[in-house]
C-alpha cells in the first residue's frame, strides 16, 4: 500500500517512540482507563439475576403472607410459605444460569492475547491490559482489541460486520494527518483482520471504544416485561386487592359478632390473615416456573437457547419477526449461477461450495475451456482469487470470503477432471471499498495476465472493449448495463470481470496499469441460496398468523426477489433505508404493517421498525449478529441473536440464543412456546376457581352458618 508519508514521518507527527511506552506508563494508564473490558455489561450480571427471581407479584404476596404468618406466630406456615419462594426462585435461577453457562462456549467477541510493543520490545500481553498509547500489532485472523489510529499497512483489510452489518472487508491505510483521520485509517475494537497486516496506536480502550458506546446505549435501554409477567402481574394485582377486601370485611363482622373482646379481635386478625393467603395460589408460581423450565431445555434441544424463563412464554405470543437475510434464511453460501459474455448467457447448476454441476448453454452441456468467449471469465474466476475450497471428511469448505469461494468453486466445475492449468501469481491489489475492486498478475503457460474483478460499473470503466468472438471490439456499456438490470431483478448479485495480456517479465501492479487496455470479460451472476427449511418455516408462519418481515443489508430488488422465493412479500413492494429516513414515526407505524421487505437498512433503521411495530401492538422478534444489533434486539420482546456469527455484545443484549443461526429453529421455539402458553392458560384457569371456590366456602360459613370459627387459621 502507498502512504503520502512515510512510517517515520508518522511517528513523529502522532508524537510517539517506535519502542512504544514503558512499561511502568502501561501501568499508570491502566489503573487511570481501566482494563481493556466491556466492563459495566457484565456487571453485578449474577446478583440482578438473583433478584429478578423475586420481582413477580405473586412471590412479593408470599413473602408478604409468610412475614405476616412469622409475627402473628405461626412459624411453620411462615417457613412453608417461604419456602414455597424459595423453591420456585432457586428453579428459575439454575434455568437461567445453565443457560448463560451454556453460552460461554460461544463468546468470542474480545481478543485474548495480543501483540504490543513496549520498552522498544514486541511482547504478548492479555487484551484487557492494553491502553490508551499502546502500539499494537496484528496479523491476518487476529482481533483488534483497541480503537486506534493506523501506523503501518501491507494490504490490511478488516471485517467490520460486527459495527456496521456490511459482510465485505474494508482497506485500510495508514494514517496521513493526525487533525483529519478517516475510518480507513481507523480501527474498531472487535472487528477482525481478513488480510494483511497492520500496527496502530491504540486511542480508546475498554467502554470508551466504539463497540463500547453501542454497549453502553444497550444497557441504557430498559427491560420489557414480557406478556406473561405482565398479565401475571396484573392477576397478582386483582387478587391483592381482593384479597385485602374480603380480609378487611371478614375482621370486621367477626369482630363485631364475638363483642370487640381482645381475644375474639385476634381471632379475627389471624383467620383474616390465614384467608387471605388461602386465596393467593400458592402453586402458580411453581407450576408456571417449571413448565417455562421444562420448554427451556426442550427448546434448548431445538438449537435455542433460552437466557430467560419468562421469554419462553413470549415466543407463544409473538405476532410478528423481523429477520436478517444472510446465513439466516439463506444458507451464507455465495454460488455463480448465471454467466454473461458478450453473446451469450450460460446457466452453472449445483449450489454450495461442492465443485459438481454443470455450466448449460440453452439447457445443452457444453465444455467452457473451449468456450472463446468464456474462457477469460474462468480464469479470472479462480485466478483474481484469495479464497481456498477443502474437502475434509466428504465435506467441503470455505476459507476466505464466500462471493471468491463462488468464483474459486465455478472454476473448479469449469475445470472439470483436467484440472486448472498451472498458474503462477506475481503479484495482487486486494478489494479496496474506494476502487470497489480486485486485480491479480499472473503468469499462465509462459504468459502475463492482468485480472480484474469487481463491481461492474466500476469494471466496466476501466474498460473500452469487450471480449467477444475471441477478439477485443468496441465496448457496449448499455448492454452490460440491462444485463445488470435483469440479474438484479433475480435477486442476483452481479461481478463484473476484465483481463488483458501483459509482457511475461512484468512484476509489479500499479493501479495505473488496469486505467489502460482493460478487456471486459463478462459477468457473473451469484446468489445465496434460500434454505429449504426456511421456505417451509415461512409457510408455516402463515398459518400460524405469525407475519414475517426480511431486514437486509442488501439491494432491494436482490432482497424482494428471495423474499418472493421465500415466500415473504410479493415481489413487488418494498422500503429502503433511506425512504424509512424520510418518514415521520407516525407515518412509518403506518407503512410498516403492510410492507415486508425492508433494504438497505442500518441498525438505526432496524429500531425505529421494532419500535413501530410494538407501538402498532404487535409482539416482536427480532433477529440480529452484530454489535450495532444489540439496541433493537434488547427493544424487541424478543431478541434473538445468532449463535455462528453473532457478537457477544448481541448475545448479552438478546433473551434467546439461535445456535445454527437457521431461521426453522425459531420456529420450532415459537410453537414450542405456543404450547407451553396453552398449558399455562389451562393451569391457571384450573387453579384460580379452585382456590376461590375453596375460599368462598369458609367465608359463607364463617358470615352465615356459624358462630364459631369451622376451622382454625
Amino acid at each position: 500500500m502507498s502512504h503520502l508519508a512515510s512510517t517515520a514521518d508518522i511517528y513523529t507527527t502522532l508524537n510517539i517512540s517506535p519502542g512504544g511506552i514503558s512499561e511502568s506508563q502501561a501501568q499508570e494508564r491502566l489503573q487511570q482507563h481501566g482494563p481493556n473490558e466491556l466492563q459495566s455489561v457484565a456487571r453485578f450480571k449474577l446478583l440482578t439475576m438473583v433478584l429478578s427471581q423475586f420481582s413477580n407479584m405473586f412471590l412479593i404476596l408470599l413473602l408478604f403472607a409468610s412475614l405476616v404468618s412469622w409475627l402473628t406466630g405461626a412459624g411453620s406456615d411462615a417457613l412453608i410459605i417461604a419456602g414455597i419462594v424459595l423453591a420456585n426462585a432457586t428453579i428459575s435461577f439454575i434455568q437461567e444460569y445453565k443457560a448463560e453457562q451454556s453460552l460461554k462456549s460461544l463468546q468470542s467477541m474480545m481478543a485474548d492475547l495480543t501483540h504490543v510493543v513496549r520498552d522498544g520490545t514486541i511482547k504478548r500481553i492479555p487484551a484487557r491490559l492494553i491502553v490508551p498509547g499502546d502500539i499494537v500489532q496484528v496479523e491476518a485472523g487476529d482481533r483488534i482489541p483497541a480503537d486506534g489510529v493506523v501506523i503501518e499497512c501491507i494490504n490490511g483489510m478488516v471485517n467490520e460486520s460486527s459495527l456496521t452489518g456490511e459482510s465485505v472487508p474494508v482497506s485500510k491505510r495508514a494514517v496521513r494527518s493526525v487533525a483529519e483521520t478517516i475510518d480507513d485509517e481507523k480501527v474498531f475494537a472487535g472487528t477482525t483482520l481478513s488480510y494483511g497486516r497492520l500496527t496502530f496506536l491504540a486511542r480508546h480502550t475498554g467502554m470508551n471504544t466504539r463497540i463500547g458506546s453501542i454497549a453502553r446505549v444497550t444497557t441504557d435501554i430498559g427491560m420489557e416485561k414480557s406478556p406473561l409477567q405482565v398479565e401475571l402481574d396484573a392477576i397478582g394485582r386483582r387478587i391483592a386487592r381482593i384479597a385485602a377486601g374480603i380480609c378487611l370485611v371478614v375482621f370486621l363482622i367477626m369482630a363485631v359478632r364475638h363483642d370487640l373482646t381482645l381475644t375474639s379481635l385476634k381471632d379475627a386478625f389471624l383467620f383474616a390473615i390465614a384467608l387471605a393467603v388461602a386465596i393467593v395460589p400458592e402453586g402458580l408460581p411453581a407450576t408456571v416456573t417449571i413448565g417455562l423450565a421444562f420448554g427451556m431445555r426442550k427448546m434448548a434441544r431445538e438449537n435455542a437457547i433460552i437466557r430467560k424463563l419468562s421469554a419462553v412464554e413470549t415466543l407463544g405470543c409473538t405476532t410478528v419477526i423481523c429477520t436478517d437475510k444472510t446465513g439466516t434464511l439463506t444458507k451464507n453460501e455465495m454460488t455463480v449461477v448465471t454467466l454473461f459474455t458478450a453473446r451469450e448467457k450460460y446457466e452453472v447448476e449445483g449450489t454450495g461450495y461442492q465443485p459438481e454441476g454443470r455450466i448449460l448453454r440453452d439447457g445443452e452441456e457444453m465444455n467452457p475451456m473451449e468456450e472463446e468467449d468464456l474462457l477469460p471469465m474462468i480464469w479470472s474466476a479462480g485466478f483474481c482469487n484469495d479464497s481456498e475450497i477443502t474437502e475434509e471428511n466428504g465435506t467441503w469448505h470455505l476459507v476466505g470470503a464466500p462471493t471468491e469461494g463462488a468464483l474459486k468453486v465455478l472454476q473448479m466445475k469449469a475445470a472439470g477432471e483436467k484440472g486448472i492449468p498451472e498458474a503462477r501469481r506475481i503479484e495482487a491489489i486486494p478489494f479496496d471499498s474506494n476502487y470497489k475492486y480486485m486485480s491479480t498478475l499472473y503468469e499462465i503457460d509462459g504468459r502475463g495476465y492482468i485480472f480484474v474483478n469487481g463491481a461492474p460499473e466500476k469494471v466496466l470503466a476501466l474498460c473500452e472493449t469487450q471480449w467477444e468472438g475471441g477478439q477485443p471490439l468496441e465496448a457496449k456499456p448499455e448492454y452490460w448495463y440491462q444485463r445488470i438490470e435483469d440479474g438484479a431483478s433475480l435477486g442476483q448479485r452481479m461481478l463484473g470481470s476484465a483481463f488483458k495480456e501483459v509482457d511475461r517479465d512484468k512484476k509489479t501492479l500499479p493501479h495505473d496499469d488496469l486505467l489502460d487496455c482493460m478487456i471486459f470479460a463478462g459477468i457473473f451472476g451469484l446468489i445465496d441460496p434460500p434454505r429449504e427449511e426456511a421456505i417451509q418455516a415461512v409457510e408455516k408462519c402463515k398459518k400460524a398468523g405469525i407475519g414475517v418481515k426480511m431486514i437486509t443489508g442488501d439491494h432491494h430488488l436482490t432482497a424482494m426477489s428471495i423474499g418472493k422465493e421465500i415466500g415473504i412479500g410479493d415481489g413487488t413492494l418494498s422500503m429502503t433505508g433511506s425512504e424509512i429516513e424520510q418518514l415521520t414515526d407516525e407515518e412509518l407505524k403506518e407503512k410498516v404493517i403492510d410492507c415486508h421487505i425492508f433494504a438497505r437498512t442500518t441498525p438505526e433503521h432496524k429500531l425505529r421498525i421494532v419500535r413501530a411495530l410494538q407501538e402498532k401492538g404487535m409482539v416482536s422478534a427480532m433477529t440480529g449478529d452484530g454489535v450495532n444489533d444489540a439496541p433493537a434486539l434488547k427493544r424487541a420482546d424478543m431478541g434473538i441473536a445468532m449463535g455462528i456469527k453473532g457478537t457477544q455484545v448481541s448475545k448479552d443484549a438478546s433473551d434467546m440464543i439461535l445456535v445454527d443461526d437457521n431461521f426453522a429453529s425459531i420456529i420450532h421455539a415459537v410453537e414450542e412456546g405456543r404450547t407451553i402458553y396453552d398449558n399455562l392458560v389451562k393451569t391457571i384457569l384450573f387453579i384460580l376457581p379452585t382456590n376461590g371456590a375453596e375460599s368462598l366456602v369458609i367465608i359463607f360459613g364463617v358470615l352465615v352458618l356459624f358462630e364459631v370459627l369451622p376451622i382454625t387459621p
